[in-house]
């Protein structure tokens, strides 16, 4: 939601800047169309910067921690595998057993 409204008030921004540019302020209208660019390019990066790429096995060298949450996105549960040497982290999918 709040990345929604953060978009939103970019977008106006934009249009400001091109109103005080066809207005013949152009200064002003650099400044603000600025503002609103940085806004805008933030918000459409930041989700695809920070997803999380969630895979059905561990990669090599990884070993299970102890942290394991519910997946808001897809509704199933995820360990997270840590590589010590490096400290990257990997999410993988666990392994539902049938009939429960």
């Amino acid at each position: 939601m709040l990345r929604t409204v953060l978009l939103v008030i970019g977008l106006i921004l934009l249009a400001v800047a091109a109103g005080l540019y066809s207005a013949g302020e152009k200064v002003p209208a650099l400044y603000v169309f600025a503002q609103g660019a940085l806004l805008t390019i933030a918000m459409l990066w930041e989700p695809w910067r920070y997803r999380r790429a969630i895979v059905d096995s561990p990669p090599p060298g990884f070993t299970p921690t102890a942290e394991r949450y519910e997946d808001p996105g897809s509704g199933r549960h995820v360990t997270v595998y840590i590589k010590a040497a490096t400290g990257e982290r990997a999410y993988v999918a666990e392994k539902t057993v049938a009939g429960g």
